[in-house]
């Protein structure tokens, strides 16, 4: 698959980000994954010489100004704070085309998801360690005062390695809801 490059020419109807705001500082290397509309890219981050997810939300356009600040409030104390479950986040960035892009540290090992999707079913004690992982990063993120939004089987990783559930936890809601989270 060919390296896209930010700053890359947008084509009417084009449903690519702009991302020429990212233009000097990442490199989009492919995308990941992508539902309704938000859209998780692997990249590089030419300054720190590191790879990097960038998870990008399109709807931003469409949602009240009071869930915006929620969720570039949310993104600023994911950012500033650390969890143990948390994927740290590097920075919060507003494309010029009004998506909201979130940049994470990359977090290698098998999704959720993945995991079940090539070995079935886990044992109860790892299913029961999950959720305690999961939940203890969700009770930190309510205690810090980040809006819960849904978690999706691929926002969950098994760190490899060390086996360390991360939880890929994402800012306030960004549909066209005005203030409300998932």
């Amino acid at each position: 698959q060919g390296t896209l490059r930010a700053g890359r020419q947008r084509m009417p109807n084009d449903d690519f980000p702009d991302f020429s705001k990212l233009d000097g500082d990442y490199q989009i290397l492919t995308e990941l994954h992508g539902e309704g509309d938000s859209r998780a890219y692997l990249a590089r981050h030419l300054r720190l010489n590191r790879d990097v997810t960038i998870s990008v939300f399109r709807a931003a356009g469409r949602i009240s100004s009071a869930a915006l600040a929620q969720f570039e409030s949310d993104a600023r104390l994911l950012t500033e704070a650390r969890h143990q479950h948390i994927v740290p986040v590097i920075d919060a960035i507003r494309l010029d085309d009004g998506a909201l892009a979130i940049v994470r540290a990359r977090v290698r090992g098998p999704t959720l998801d993945q995991s079940l999707g090539t070995s079935g079913a886990m044992s109860i004690t790892r299913v029961a360690s999950t959720i305690h992982d999961v939940a203890e990063a969700i009770a930190w993120a309510r205690e810090t005062g980040v809006t819960q939004r849904a978690i999706a089987p691929w926002d969950i990783v098994f760190q490899q390695g060390s086996g360390r559930v991360l939880l890929s936890f994402e800012p306030a809601k960004t549909s066209g809801e005005a203030g409300t989270s998932e």
